[in-house]
């Protein structure tokens, strides 16, 4: 969500053009534009439905990780050997199975990541 808060559309669509997301970051924007809608009324009505337009069109747009079950052990060993979530490590094991920067925010993912894959935040791209 903060790279879409802070750049321009163009820009986003840019730079999600190339990038890659889990099948969790469907639902981690659902649920992101939802607490700035419903419990924050941090944005109204017209502006959440703007925003979900925006987000719909930009996931359209960008290539999708599906998650499988083969994988379970493997993200399982990540999050008990750096003592990250199992949902973190879901991220880092994809970005480090496909070769892929991991763009973050967490600061307790970054520094766990850094050890395995090239990781920066947003503002790298914007």
């Amino acid at each position: 969500m903060l790279l879409t808060k802070k750049a321009e559309v163009r820009s986003i669509i840019e730079c999600l053009r190339t990038s890659f997301v889990l099948d969790l970051t469907f639902y981690e924007v659902g649920n992101a534009l939802w607490k700035e809608t419903c419990p924050t009324n941090f944005l109204t009505k017209i502006e959440s439905e703007s925003a979900r337009n925006m987000m719909q069109m930009l996931l359209a747009r960008t290539d999708r990780i599906q998650s499988e079950t083969g994988n379970f052990q493997k993200i399982f060993e990540i999050s008990e050997d750096e003592r990250i979530t199992f949902y973190d490590a879901s991220y880092l094991f994809f970005a480090k199975e496909e070769g892929l920067i991991l763009v973050t925010e967490d600061r307790k993912l970054k520094a766990k990541a850094e050890k395995h894959v090239n990781v920066q935040t947003a503002s790298a791209f914007l």
